[in-house]
């Protein structure tokens, strides 16, 4: 038993609400190193540009850390919130956030002593020595930054769960401000490539502090605490943050190779060409990565209920968005690719063509690109853990590198760009016939089924008869799922008093949505009501995009009051439910009724 209409309302409001705050996250964790490289570029040349280019793999170790922990986090916060389980969510983000501090002070201290090796390990040798003061300078100016840049995308993650998502927008949009203006005053100081690096780091600083005003106060659900920590779900955290540590990991050696393959093949230009190339493709990932940790996210949860119908809208939500993005950014590209490259190379034109060259391979690569980055967070979020870690390692390593080293040869530096683009296809290609063989193997089909794609366990899977979902907007349709709340419950052959008291909370709890929140909100969407049978007991979630209203915390105003009349529906849910929990996750409220 299901209502259809407006199914996709609510679910497009939550992924263009995660996919906002996502694409701004992301542009708070590299976008200091993006805008480095273009005031870089424009104000310092070329040559400084290839330094910052050498370092650019810290932002991914620095990832390495922060991607396990928030990205762990936020699959438990996600299932536990979903559930209505609040200490749960509480443990998770706590552990995260000391295992944060901790790591990132060490971080702190090895990049301080070692500033000079550390370039060095990552390509400022050789034909490229001339690049080594320069990027140790950058690296020593980050290093001050590195605590609160971790701190950042894990605080990120949980405020954007804990429906602070305005907080984290202000925090990083004023940060990048900062970090520009703050750029430009330590060139003009004359303190170099060591300014630009200290300037990100008082942005981060600047971004922390926003960040910590979400938790003044006592509206928020997530609350920090060091005692009694259940330190063994640290290791579920990892596991499952897993995939964004090989990413990280993967995208510190990967330039490393890449590094040396393109100095080989065309010197200093040539790494100028590639780090122009990366700096670009940063900024069009921002929204690739906006749109695949949405499907995170948002699957994790669905996830977590078992809500088949929302993994469905997800996936059908992601797929316009991909589409989009990638024929108007693609289209955008290639029409202003000379322009670009010309802002980037300024008089330098023996650069021009190979940096237009790259331009115009990112625009053919970035729908297969997303694409695969869509993947691999869905797998991630349905807990596939072995088949998203093979994926990743095949897009972010194997593949590319094996295109670099065939085509280098062919091409020069232009093969070592092109490896990109066909890296991408290459993966896709490969995806479809890996899921075309393994319907022929269940089905002895050559076509695969919606199922072969999901691939999600038989347990997953629910019986229809034990679920009804629905959309309510007013009155009359609020009534008609109370109706059917009764059939449900008569016919799976509940007694009268048990499906009286699953009435009763559906009631009270929905009447007062509408009555009290929708009237405040004009073009609302409409009520998520969803019922299922767990082991014998009848569960009911109710989601609205109204106002906060915590009913847990009503109840526990009203509950020892006697002599108060009013709030009489409030009371008896709370002396009929077995189990009430509140929620309110991603601007949503989510109570869930045990009966």
């Amino acid at each position: 038993m299901k209502n259809f209409r407006n199914s996709h309302t609510n679910m497009k409001a939550m992924f263009l609400n995660a996919f906002i705050t996502t694409i701004i996250i992301e542009f708070s964790c590299v976008g200091a190193g993006l805008l480095d490289g273009i005031i870089v570029t424009k104000m310092l040349g070329a040559i400084d540009m290839a330094a910052t280019g050498i370092a650019y793999p810290f932002f991914s170790y620095v990832g390495v850390i922060s991607g396990v922990l928030s990205i762990g986090m936020q699959n438990i916060i996600g299932a536990n919130f979903a559930r209505g389980k609040i200490k749960e969510a509480q443990d998770a983000f706590s552990i995260a956030t000391i295992t944060a501090l901790i790591s990132s002070a060490l971080f702190t201290l090895i990049i301080l002593r070692y500033s000079d090796q550390l370039a060095f390990l990552l390509g400022a040798r050789d034909k490229a020595a001339n690049l080594l003061n320069g990027t140790s300078d950058y690296l020593y100016g980050l290093s001050f930054g590195c605590i609160p840049l971790i701190l950042n995308v894990v605080l990120a993650c949980a405020v954007q769960m804990d429906s602070g998502s305005k907080k984290v927008q202000i925090g990083a949009l004023v940060s990048s401000i900062a970090d520009v203006v703050l750029d430009i005053v330590a060139v003009k100081l004359g303190l170099g490539l060591f300014g630009i690096g200290l300037a990100s780091s008082i942005s981060y600083f600047i971004n922390f502090a926003i960040l910590l005003s979400h938790f003044w106060g006592d509206d928020y659900s997530l609350k920090l605490h060091i005692s009694h920590l259940p330190w063994k779900n640290l290791k579920q955290m990892t596991l499952l943050g897993s995939q964004k540590a090989t990413y990280r990991l993967l995208n510190t050696i990967r330039p490393i190779i890449l590094n040396a393959i393109i100095i080989y093949a065309g010197g200093s230009l040539g790494m100028a060409a590639l780090a122009i190339h990366n700096n670009v493709l940063s900024f069009l990932e921002i929204p690739m990565t906006g749109i695949s940790s949405a499907i995170a996210l948002l699957t994790g949860i669905a996830y977590g209920e078992k809500n088949l119908e929302d993994v469905k809208e997800i996936g059908a939500i992601a797929r316009k968005y991909t589409i989009v993005y990638s024929i108007i950014v693609g289209i955008l590209i290639c029409v202003f690719a000379k322009p670009i490259a010309s802002f980037y190379v300024q008089d330098m034109d023996a650069l021009k063509p190979l940096v237009t060259f790259a331009l115009y391979c990112l625009a053919c690569s970035l729908f297969c690109s997303t694409l695969v980055k869509n993947r691999i967070s869905y797998l991630q979020a349905i807990h596939q853990i072995k088949q998203c870690q093979a994926l990743t390692l095949l897009n972010r390593f194997v593949v590319v590198i094996l295109c670099a080293l065939i085509f280098v040869n062919l091409w020069g530096s232009y093969g070592v760009i092109i490896s990109f683009v066909l890296k991408d296809i290459f993966i896709c290609l490969g995806c479809l016939l890996f899921y075309v063989f393994k319907s022929y193997r269940n089905n002895k089909s050559f076509f695969p089924k919606e199922k072969d794609y999901l691939l999600l366990s038989h347990e997953f899977y629910p019986n229809p008869e034990n679920i009804i979902e629905l959309k309510v907007m007013n009155m009359e349709e609020a009534s008609l799922t109370i109706e059917q709340l009764m059939l449900f419950c008569k016919g799976h052959k509940f007694d009268s008093r048990k499906t009286y008291r699953a009435v009763l909370c559906l009631e009270e709890v929905l009447i007062n949505s509408i009555q009290y929140g929708m009237k405040f909100k004009t073009n609302a969407n409409p009520i998520d009501v969803r019922v299922h049978i767990t082991n014998g007991d009848i569960i009911i979630k109710i989601r609205d995009y109204f106002q906060k209203f915590d009913i847990k915390q009503r109840i526990n105003l009203i509950k020892n009051n006697l002599e108060d009349f009013s709030n009489i529906g409030i009371k008896l849910v709370a002396k009929t439910a077995k189990e009430i929990s509140y929620v309110n996750m991603l601007k949503t409220n989510n109570v869930i009724i045990r009966i």
